[in-house]
């Protein structure tokens, strides 16, 4: 039901139709208790007015929602739909390099037809759970157009890694000219940076990347403190973030 519902204020956001909303209860996350038995009235994809008289007139089509509990949509705040592939395929390991060698191995066998399923139906999945706003991780730019069909509203953090210093100007060169091309995508999304994390992010890539999030007012996100390998390698450059990126060809000598 919230997924329709939500859908149905995605479709007429931009059309500007006015539709009316009727409850049982709605609750206005202001401290206050539910308002009982009244309706809503949405016009351009914004309410314009509450009423808690259901007999009021209403305008334009009527959602008759008179038994049912209305409230704000949620937030995730951290998925990577485009990981649900995965889902099941990782076993648990109390080493974190353990997970993240599963994590990449599984990651690279995934074809983009599987990967583009699984990601639409996990994000069914949040639909139903009444989720209408989210934050994501993509590991490419052709992934916006994809995630731009879903119905949601979308801040979509574009992943940035390179520990080499040679990566630091095409990394940089290629995310400018993502942000340009993508700058009226819309309403619904608005992008953003992650560098993933100081041990697979060089220093003066970091600052680069704040630079763009400062010149585009995008939002920046990152990785930081969160497991016991990587405040090893920070602090004397050793340990098994060090054996993954020569693994990878990636580590830096002169870090």
């Amino acid at each position: 039901l919230l997924s329709r519902l939500f859908l149905f204020f995605c479709i007429n956001e931009d059309n500007m139709t006015t539709f009316t909303i009727r409850f049982r209860a709605l609750l206005p996350m202001t401290n206050s208790k539910p308002l009982e038995n009244g309706q809503i009235i949405v016009e351009g994809g914004r309410i314009r007015e509450i009423s808690l008289n259901t007999s009021s007139s209403t305008e334009g089509e009527l959602i008759d929602l008179s038994d049912f509990l209305i409230l704000p949509g949620f937030v995730n705040a951290h998925c990577h739909l485009s990981l649900s592939v995965l889902n099941r395929q990782i076993p648990s390991s109390v080493n974190f390099m353990s997970w993240v060698r599963s994590v990449v191995e599984k990651n690279e066998l995934v074809t983009w037809e599987n990967r583009v399923l699984a990601l639409h139906a996990q994000a069914k999945v949040m639909a139903r759970s009444g989720v209408t706003a989210f934050v994501d991780y993509i590991p490419h730019s052709k992934f916006i157009m994809e995630y731009s069909r879903l119905p949601f509203r979308q801040t979509l953090l574009l992943e940035v890694l390179g520990f080499l210093p040679s990566l630091v100007e095409p990394t940089v060169e290629n995310l400018e000219l993502v942000l340009e091309e993508n700058l009226n995508r819309g309403k619904m999304v608005k992008l953003g940076l992650a560098p993933h994390a100081p041990y697979s992010v060089s220093s003066n890539l970091f600052q680069e990347v704040k630079r763009l999030a400062d010149k585009y007012n995008c939002p920046l996100s990152s990785h930081v403190a969160e497991f016991s390998e990587e405040l090893q390698f920070l602090q004397d450059g050793s340990g098994d973030i060090k054996d993954f990126l020569k693994e990878r060809a990636v580590f830096d000598d002169n870090w």
